[in-house]
């Protein structure tokens, strides 16, 4: 099936009932959000994941990852290029025993720092506590394999119960408003135990257009048409207390133990494709990888173009319509960064949801971005700025001009299945209608990517929805832009928000050059292609410089009252910028304090004992203390007056605390060995503080006026 193909088995879904039973995925034939029973088994069963045989009573039962191993299949003495290696994962519990079940979700990809090289590696579930991974080798050099555990099998049934039966732990709210009074009630998008409560529950929305259902709690003193706002409420998952410890971060997303690394020689292969990029394309394994940084395309032929006039020329004459959440706003920042032509409008609207517009009248280029409607975590917008997919895709003409870009899974992940279904059964159907009423129109559909590892957004419950979204558009002749497998493997930290190089790639991504041709021949012309192409270039990193230009007095040169105005405008400056480099350095190093947990394991050889585990923790624990007394030395000559307006100070001040925030956030998230402390506690503490403490003595002691 086109879906990234990790796993093939999820849980029976009916062991889960929803909150309500008039949610039924399959209300009626003449029902926009139809699915027939037929189609809903069909899914169920894809998406089918192993449980447990048992009940799990202590959180040592579940899977470990730091007892957990994997070992290269059938080692060899050399590798080429075009090569498939498999490792065998084992799973084991906290107290080593092997796991005699499966349903660990894993994540695998083969890396190589140097060459900033990566790929996809494609996980089998055995069912029996074994798994392997298979990596295709393709880039010449080194090869290491990374694999990391998302989440323990009996994790993700808590992610499976909790989304079945909890369709409400995320909330919204509704803002009414009358003349002279206002009322702020909770919402969702079912008919949840929690709003059923309220006494005045409740008010019903339903969008005329995709039948798209809404609930608010009814106000006291208002009625329901007075329904103004729309916003975020808050979070109120109710995790027992096993639950928890099932989804922390010592058992979540940890990388396995372990080095495997292969050398790889050259070979003769084309690693590109001939296949013409069409609608409807499977999605191979891998589907592609990237190299030097660049995402090479294994599905289908590409081009390069990655120039802003080329870009600019490629969507010329086209009215991109871009609906979904703020993984696919990021593409419409990254056009608009990119392409200077494209001028954005101020439309007076939420930078979160929308809508957003540019235009650039030389190429005739529209582009619009809005929020794929209720329900969106947002900050507090006008509902009505909230349009559904449908409902927008429904007013769209179409035609050789028109594309249609759209996402929709990141906010959905808290509700049960079946909601998801009905959402996408309505966009299905109007996508139908559009492609039937104008052919030659383009739809693109970006895929899940990865990011989130907790109740209310798990990458599990992220890729249950994206096999889902494309088992229902796999008969429809549109484009699926696949960013599953680009951010799973990229050597970026995870973010839901992925990094601009990711960005980059995703744009000019896989499914690039879309031949409009292949559906209508009688129809086809060059001019009726809309080509996306994959940039052969990597961008070169930005680079901040500060330009002070040049004052010019009456006489042609700076007077010493301008010099010594320039001069204190730039000490001014950098006295709120010390401070603030200073507490963020401040505030990570309590932080490293409070969970240095993972830092001193990764100091520790993997065999290590309780002995070792305290020697190192107790020298990070020295390290950390007299960090914060060398920023007592700073602050003290800073609040005293001593340094703050010290030009000198204050630069060596801000480029060390600076450094020192970036390489400690390093070393917190990418687990950095301890030793890598001492280095940065050197640099960025002691030396910052040795100045502050001569200024202090100079002025203090010796009485010398501050500089």
């Amino acid at each position: 099936m086109p879906a990234p193909q990790m796993y093939r088995k999820i849980t029976n879904l009916s062991n889960y009932p929803t909150a309500s039973q008039s949610d039924s995925a399959h209300i009626s034939a003449n029902d926009p959000t139809f699915i027939s029973p037929e189609e809903l088994q069909t899914i169920e069963k894809a998406l089918k994941w192993p449980a447990p045989p048992t009940s799990m009573t202590a959180a040592n039962q579940t899977t470990s990852p730091y007892t957990t191993s994997y070992d290269l299949q059938n080692p060899r003495t050399s590798y080429s290029v075009g090569d498939i290696i498999t490792v065998v994962i084992t799973a084991r519990d906290d107290l080593r025993n092997s796991k005699t079940y499966g349903g660990d979700f894993f994540q695998a990809k083969l890396f190589d720092t140097k060459l900033k090289a990566s790929v996809y590696g494609e996980v089998t579930d055995h069912h029996n506590g074994t798994y392997t991974a298979t990596f295709k080798l393709l880039w010449e050099g080194q090869a290491k394999v990374s694999i990391r555990l998302i989440h323990s099998s009996e994790a993700v049934q808590v992610l499976l119960r909790h989304r079945e039966r909890d369709p409400d732990k995320v909330f919204f709210v509704g803002v009414f408003k009358g003349v002279d009074h206002q009322e702020k009630v909770v919402c969702n998008a079912q008919r949840s135990e929690r709003l059923l409560k309220a006494s005045n529950c409740c008010c019903e929305y339903r969008h005329p257009i995709s039948g798209e259902l809404w609930f608010c709690r009814r106000p006291s003193r208002l009625p329901c048409s007075a329904w103004v706002e729309h916003g975020m409420g808050g979070y109120q998952a109710q995790l027992s207390k096993l639950d928890s410890t099932l989804l922390h971060r010592n058992y979540t997303n940890k990388y396995l133990p372990g080095d495997i690394t292969v050398s790889v020689s050259p070979r003769d292969l084309n690693s590109s494709t001939s296949v013409k990029c069409v609608p409807g394309l499977d999605t191979p394994s891998p589907a592609g990888f990237y190299l030097h940084n660049t995402w090479t395309s294994l599905m289908c032929h590409t081009q390069s173009f990655a120039k802003a006039n080329q870009i600019a020329s490629c969507l010329k004459d086209k009215q991109v319509l871009m609906m979904g959440d703020s993984t696919l706003r990021q593409w419409f920042e990254y056009l608009l960064k990119t392409v200077p032509t494209l001028k954005k409008l101020n439309l007076f609207t939420s930078a979160q949801s929308g809508p957003l517009e540019a235009v650039d009248t030389g190429k005739n280029i529209r582009l619009i971005w809005r929020a794929h409607g209720l329900p969106i975590r947002t900050f507090m917008v006008p509902h009505p700025d909230l349009h559904y997919i449908a409902s927008e895709v429904d007013a769209l003409a179409g035609g050789q001009h028109s594309v249609v870009v759209f996402t929709i899974w990141a906010h959905f992940t808290t509700f049960p299945l079946t909601t998801y279904l009905q959402r996408l059964a309505g966009i299905r159907r109007a996508v139908r209608a559009l492609l039937q009423r104008a052919p030659q129109t383009l739809v693109l559909i970006k895929s899940a990517n990865t990011g989130y590892k907790d109740i209310y957004g798990s990458d599990w419950l992220s890729w249950q929805l994206d096999c889902a979204l494309r088992m229902m558009f796999k008969e429809l002749p549109v484009v699926i832009i696949d960013v599953w497998q680009m951010t799973s493997c990229h050597y970026s930290p995870d973010n839901i928000h992925p990094s601009h190089e990711v960005i980059k790639n995703e744009f000019w991504a896989p499914t690039t050059r879309v031949d409009r041709g292949s559906r209508n021949p009688e129809t086809h012309s060059a001019e009726q292609n809309l080509s996306f192409f994959i940039s052969s270039e990597s961008h070169k990193s930005l680079r901040c410089r500060w330009q002070f230009a040049p004052v010019c007095s009456t006489g042609g040169s700076w007077t010493g009252t301008e010099w010594r105005w320039f001069e204190m405008t730039v000490i001014n400056s950098l006295v709120p910028a010390r401070f603030l480099t200073l507490a963020a350095h401040l505030v990570i190093v309590i932080t490293i304090f409070w969970s240095r947990d993972s830092n001193v394991r990764a100091c520790l050889p993997l065999d290590f004992t309780e002995d070792q585990y305290r020697s190192e923790d107790t020298r990070l624990l020295i390290a950390l203390s007299v960090t914060l007394g060398l920023f007592a030395v700073e602050l003290v000559g800073f609040f005293s007056g001593v340094s703050m307006f010290n030009s000198n100070q204050g630069l060596l001040s801000v480029a060390a605390h600076c450094s020192a925030s970036v390489s400690l956030s390093f070393f917190v998230f990418q687990q950095w060995e301890c030793w890598t402390y001492w280095i940065i506690f050197a640099l960025c503490s002691v030396i910052p503080a040795l100045c502050e403490l001569v200024q202090i003595v100079a002025v203090l002691g010796l009485k010398k006026k501050p500089m």
